[in-house]
């Protein structure tokens, strides 16, 4: 989405750009600088921070209820709906995989959480067969400076998953089901003993 970030940002446009909102890195820098430069706002559309679950979530961890988080686990593998396959699945050149449709969700939802984003990831990708040359499963560990670690897991090709996310601290554990979706559903649950 360079091209098009660039020129609104040379109109003086705020920015919404859907994700991924680069293939390379330096494009993206680009895209940054960009709308620095013109003193207009970017966004990323990462509409799952916006879900009154993860909202809910947010709060109860900046409150103290889990104490220090230490891990959290996020499961976001399902089956990618036929009507959703095409260029998730062939074109690489438009963003198309697993990792960036929804690792990068998984990511910032976690981040939205912490406030922090992780320093140091390492992945690994599946290819299941649902694509022909892109990966359609991953899994991968994440390290933030506050010391919490997080597994992830994502795929496209898991028709009996559910969704789900866990944060786990040292004086309480969350455990939200079925809250990894565009949909308004699923639920939180708070143990502290």
């Amino acid at each position: 989405h360079e091209a098009q970030c660039l020129t609104a940002a040379k109109a003086g446009c705020h920015v919404l750009c859907e994700k991924p909102l680069a293939l390379e890195r330096r494009a993206a820098e680009r895209m940054v600088q960009a709308c620095r430069d013109a003193g207009v706002i970017m966004g990323t559309n990462h509409h799952l921070r916006h879900a009154a679950t993860h909202i809910k979530m947010r709060e109860l961890i900046a409150n103290g209820e889990l104490g220090k988080v230490l891990s959290a686990r996020v499961f976001h593998a399902v089956y990618l709906p036929e009507h959703l396959q095409g260029w998730r699945l062939d074109r690489p050149d438009a963003g198309g995989g697993v990792i960036l449709d929804i690792t990068v969700h998984n990511a910032d939802t976690v981040a939205f959480l912490l406030g922090e984003y992780p320093l140091r990831a390492t992945a690994f990708e599946q290819r299941a067969g649902m694509s022909r040359n892109l990966e359609d499963g991953c899994m991968s560990l994440w390290e933030f400076a506050s010391g919490a670690q997080v597994f992830s897991h994502e795929a496209f090709t898991l028709p009996f998953a559910r969704t789900g996310l866990e944060l786990h601290g040292d004086q309480g554990s969350l455990y939200a089901q079925d809250v990894m979706t565009q949909r308004p559903v699923g639920t939180i649950q708070l143990v502290t003993r």
